[in-house]
């Protein structure tokens, strides 16, 4: 058997990269602090990336996990501050419901929003046109009236509270809870990679007593290390994403191992890189601090890594 990406999910991934690597600078993830980039939506709207998973028959492109978590490891890689996770997750399920909703969504004019839990933090729910919350096995619509903005680690990610419960909506919500978790995982890992790329780029430019620090092999090893880590996390995302698609009785353990690995190597390669970059790397004028609180926060969304691991043995008995 080929494990491997086809020539469609790769270009796919492809454009998404080319276009993030434009569009997604750290200048406009710095800009996102004080205002969002609506036109960046519109832009991922326009190369097919929010309408992966929506049915061809409100526009969408009918694909499976297998076919977007490569494009949201690229997402990832670029930190885009925009809230992939909830159109992913929220796709399939807001077509039963409000098909012309969804058309919106996948073509970048519209927005979702999805928290957690009923009381839980919904990321843009002051611009979302559909807010919801996992709730059970369903979906319960949010209102976010009086909605108020929290700070977050991630300067760019505009998360908010005081949402109120409304009406259920049927809905798989373990189906959602499984893409949420998933699509999370999938950017932790690209992010992981990058943090990866900047420390290894800034080994070799640095220079202490005339050679790069890269030369000394107390920083070779902690960045193998953190290599080893993202590279330990690639298979079991790509593993889920294959149990999802094919409704494998694995999957719920599957994603849960996917995002404990994920989250572990955001941790690692984090680490290896804020103590390669030394103290610069916890500034504001440093590009890595932005990818640094990015991974922080997905760490904690969708389950820690612990809670994850909870999952996993749980499913194996032990």
């Amino acid at each position: 058997m080929h494990f491997a990406l086809t020539e469609e999910q790769q270009a796919i991934a492809d454009s998404v990269d080319e276009v993030l690597a434009a569009e997604s600078t750290p200048a406009v993830i710095r800009s996102a602090e004080h205002a969002r980039p609506l036109s960046l939506t519109a832009t991922l709207g326009e190369v097919g990336l929010l309408a992966l998973p929506l049915p061809e028959d409100v526009d969408g492109l009918g694909l499976g996990a297998c076919d977007w978590v490569p494009a949201l490891v690229r997402a990832g890689y670029h930190a885009a501050p925009v809230p992939l996770t909830d159109a992913i997750a929220l796709g399939p399920a807001l077509a039963a419901v409000n098909p012309e909703l969804a058309t919106a969504v996948g073509a970048g004019e519209a927005r979702v929003s999805l928290a957690p839990r009923a009381g839980g933090l919904a990321q843009d729910a002051d611009i979302a046109d559909w807010i919801v919350a996992i709730d059970g096995d369903g979906l319960v619509v949010l209102d976010a009236s009086a909605a108020v903005r929290q700070t977050s680690v991630d300067r760019a990610r505009w998360a908010f509270s005081g949402l109120t419960a409304g009406e259920r909506v049927q809905a798989d919500g373990a189906a959602v809870r499984h893409r949420a978790t998933l699509a999370t995982a999938a950017q932790l890992v690209g992010g992981a990679r990058r943090m990866l790329d900047m420390a290894t780029a800034y080994a070799k430019a640095r220079r202490q007593f005339g050679k790069p620090i890269g030369a000394q092999q107390a920083v070779q090893h902690r960045l193998a290390n953190a290599l080893l880590a993202v590279s330990f996390a690639e298979p079991p995302l790509y593993a889920a994403a294959w149990s999802l698609d094919t409704g494998a009785a694995s999957a719920d353990r599957d994603v849960a191992m996917a995002k404990s690995m994920a989250s572990d190597a955001a941790r690692v390669c984090r680490s290896a890189a804020l103590q390669v970059h030394g103290a610069i790397g916890y500034t504001i004028e440093c590009d890595l601090q932005l990818w640094l609180t990015r991974s922080i926060v997905l760490e904690r969304l969708w389950g820690s890594a612990g809670r994850q691991r909870e999952t996993v043995a749980d499913a194996l008995g032990l």
